[in-house]
């Protein structure tokens, strides 16, 4: 089964090398909208509950609504893209298989158990069982599920501790953490 992934993962490499990138970017930008709506609600809780600037109120609010939308829109070109590409793509597929039905041997054509594998294999090739299209279709899900483990765990580890800032500096967050440190001088 793993000789297989790693084959249906060469083979859409093969066929497309930016395939991987774009759904993990697209992927990313998904996972992230919502940690970052998160983060920046926190950061007005605290503003709220602390000094009560309405300067940094406002900026963390505008901050929120912008990087959300920042991130929709470029996980929406990215979805586009990968559109145009994944059409391309499975006519590839389909030429693959017709190039394998190609090379068939035409004495057994007409053979029950030849029709039955053939059967078998237009399933599987049919997001079904686990060919090159139900690998196609099941990355993303999968690519997301792993990243959006990842940054709830980001944002687990800032909820406990002043360490989360040293996390979070690491990451996108960088420039909100900076603002906060330049407003305490």
């Amino acid at each position: 089964m793993t000789k297989q992934l790693i084959r249906a993962c060469k083979i859409i490499h093969q066929e497309n090398p930016r395939y991987f990138a774009g759904v993990t970017a697209q992927q990313f930008m998904t996972a992230i909208r919502p940690a970052n709506v998160l983060f920046f609600s926190a950061r007005v809780i605290n503003e709220l509950s602390g000094a009560r600037n309405t300067n940094a109120i406002m900026l963390y609010a505008a901050l929120a609504v912008g990087l959300s939308f920042l991130f929709s829109a470029v996980s929406s070109v990215i979805a586009k893209r990968m559109k145009v590409s994944d059409n391309a793509m499975h006519f590839n597929f389909y030429a693959l298989k017709s190039a394998a039905f190609c090379e068939m041997d035409y004495i057994h054509a007409e053979n029950p158990k030849t029709q039955e594998t053939l059967h078998d294999l237009a399933a599987k090739m049919n997001s079904s069982g686990n060919g090159l299209m139900a690998v196609h279709w099941n990355l993303p899900r999968l690519i997301g599920g792993i990243l959006g483990s990842v940054i709830s765990l980001f944002l687990l580890a800032g909820m406990f501790g002043n360490a989360g800032h040293v996390t979070f500096r690491q990451g996108l967050f960088y420039l909100c953490n900076e603002i906060d440190i330049k407003k305490a001088q």
